[in-house]
């Protein structure tokens, strides 16, 4: 005999909508079930947070609701929900994303909140900045839109990350102040002789002793490109540290994010460098460190001490 799968009756309302999404996210598992749902359901139904909460007793379209259902369903395996929505708040504006780049963090937001300091000493109308390993471009265009008529170029190895990258520019209209390259690092940059002010770079920093202990959100949907940092997690740390004094003016600036517990050691590479000056590094929402300060110095140490 063949038993019919029982019909389950869902919600026709935001707030049987909201009720059924957050039990459903609890059971499995998910750490902030009333966020997500909230953010779910709020994009499909184009409404804000507070919006959300004054139509607690709208009704949901068949529509609506399938999308909806389907969206939890996803969050429901982990899938992050910036990708999910296709897009994610960085420095106050909305960046297209999608598994081709890593999620902006609202720690990162301390390298331009960095940034924007070390330029206020300078000319704005003629610095030149490089940013290496660029992603969604969320950094270089939250730069731009602060510094106006500054110059940025933006880094990536991936094709797919400088095509999303291309969009959040032209959503945001910078496109004369930002030009992207698809680069590994410095690579392009050696016959060109180019020199920038301030080079920053979120770079991949991930240890792979640490990579079995990452949520399932990353670890299983953001790029392994865009986190693995090698066995220790310092690739590129080391290389960025050696090779970004070639690139830099003197008296400019390399500002780093780190990972949280690699303070120590960077500093250590930095003081071993001539060229370079540790300045500072600055502690995130959680007291971690997490972005690292260093200058170029005009004349490096070791002629310092033959003067």
């Amino acid at each position: 005999m063949v038993t019919k799968a029982k019909r389950v009756s869902y919600s026709k309302t935001v707030a049987q909508a909201l009720k059924w999404a957050v039990a459903y996210l609890k059971r499995r598992g998910i750490t902030q079930p009333n966020l997500d749902a909230e953010v779910l359901l709020g994009h499909t139904l184009a409404l804000d947070k507070s919006a959300l909460y004054f139509q607690l007793n709208h009704p949901i379209s068949p529509t609506e609701l399938a999308t909806f259902r389907q969206r939890i369903y996803r969050r429901s395996r982990h899938e992050p929900v910036a990708y999910i929505i296709g897009q994610k708040e960085f420095w106050s504006l909305d960046f297209s994303v999608g598994p081709e780049v890593l999620i902006p963090r609202p720690e990162t937001e301390f390298l331009v909140e960095e940034t924007l300091k070390i330029a206020q000493g300078m000319d704005k109308g003629n610095i030149k900045i490089l940013d290496i390993g660029t992603g969604s471009g969320n950094i270089a265009i939250a730069l731009a839109r602060e510094l106006g008529s500054c110059w940025i170029l933006a880094l990536d190895i991936s094709f797919k990350a400088l095509l999303l990258a291309i969009n959040n520019i032209q959503k945001h209209e910078v496109e004369k102040r930002v030009q992207l390259i698809a680069s590994d690092l410095f690579q392009p940059l050696k016959r060109a002789g180019a020199s920038f002010h301030i080079i920053l770079s979120n770079p991949p920093y991930i240890a792979e002793e640490d990579w079995e202990y990452l949520p399932p959100d990353v670890k299983e949907y953001e790029p392994r490109l865009a986190l693995d940092g090698g066995a220790k997690g310092d690739r590129f740390l080391r290389r960025i540290i050696h090779e970004a004094p070639d690139y830099l003016l003197p008296d400019g600036f390399l500002l780093l994010e780190l990972g949280h517990n690699q303070a120590e050691a960077v500093q250590s590479w930095v003081e071993k460098e001539p060229r370079l000056d540790w300045i500072s590094i600055i502690p995130d929402y959680s007291s971690i460190p997490r972005v690292v300060v260093i200058k170029k110095l005009p004349i490096h140490r070791g002629a310092q001490r033959t003067l």
